[in-house]
């Protein structure tokens, strides 16, 4: 497998086989990412202080994420294009939260690529040998993706800041 600048290795692409790979460690070693995201996601919206109370089964608003996309992508540039790069978490999530009367409250979304310098990559053989390790790669990029995408949201935000969808 030879990875150019952009390309990723993801879940879904069971037709690779170091895709299934993952997919089959995923599997085995009960790796949901989106367990993960949503666990860092609350622990993010408790950091931020933005409500006195998450996950109240009667709140008045709703946040709901969507993992668009997540796999592995080669870590950073490599000017001798090697064939078997270090790969990190590629992560991307989009957020919202609407009231009790559906209206929309606020959108964002995020997303880490391995080009972004902000996690140290792995080889995929090393990947594959120590899913702890692999579990705690991507509830890193779950914390980094969880705090992009409420950066800007906080108790000290007026409502209709949360109407714009950020970058």
């Amino acid at each position: 497998m030879v990875f150019g600048p952009f390309a990723a290795l993801t879940a879904r692409a069971s037709d690779n086989p170091d895709s299934q790979a993952l997919k089959n460690l995923f599997e085995k070693e009960k790796i949901d990412i989106g367990k993960i995201v949503r666990q860092e996601f609350i622990a993010s919206l408790k950091q931020s202080g933005a409500f006195p109370e998450v996950d109240a089964p009667q709140g008045d608003a709703r946040f709901e994420l969507t993992i668009e996309e997540y796999g592995l992508a080669a870590a950073g540039m490599h000017p001798m294009s090697p064939i078997h790069p270090p790969l990190s978490p590629q992560l991307k999530v989009a957020g919202k939260l609407t009231g009790r009367n559906g209206e929309l409250l606020w959108q964002n979304s995020a997303f880490l690529t391995g080009l972004s310098h902000r996690m140290e990559g792995r080889l995929f053989k090393e990947i594959l040998a120590d899913p702890r390790q692999t579990r705690e790669m991507f509830t890193k990029a779950a914390q980094i993706v969880s705090a992009d995408l409420l950066k800007d949201f906080g108790p000290d935000r007026d409502r209709a800041d949360f109407n714009q969808e950020s970058e």
